[in-house]
């Protein structure tokens, strides 16, 4: 419905120029579907590989996203910890070494 509905609206926020779409009102049902099924993922790693790091930063993704809306600094913060957690839970080359 996005897509169909697409009416580009120009919105100045934090002295920025961006552009939302004013032809759709609601909660962005595309972003609150990939935070889920992340936090899905990473449970299921969690339990795979013992490393919480994928669900723990998905969670902190979801806490972070609603007030991120009003306070954008909070939802640039989810952001980073998502992506620091998904960096904690990468198996690098040298430990992959290790474990053979």
């Amino acid at each position: 419905m996005d897509i169909l509905n697409l009416q580009m609206e120009p919105v100045q926020e934090a002295k920025t120029l961006r552009y939302r779409n004013g032809g759709f009102q609601g909660p962005p049902i595309p972003s609150i579907a990939v935070i889920l099924i992340l936090i899905v993922v990473g449970l299921h790693l969690w339990i795979k590989t013992k490393k919480p790091w994928g669900f723990l930063g998905a969670l902190i993704e979801c806490i972070c996203a609603p007030p991120g809306f009003r306070f954008p600094i909070v939802g640039q913060f989810g952001e980073v910890a998502f992506c620091g957690a998904m960096i904690s839970g990468e198996d690098l080359p040298q430990q992959a070494e290790r474990k053979l």
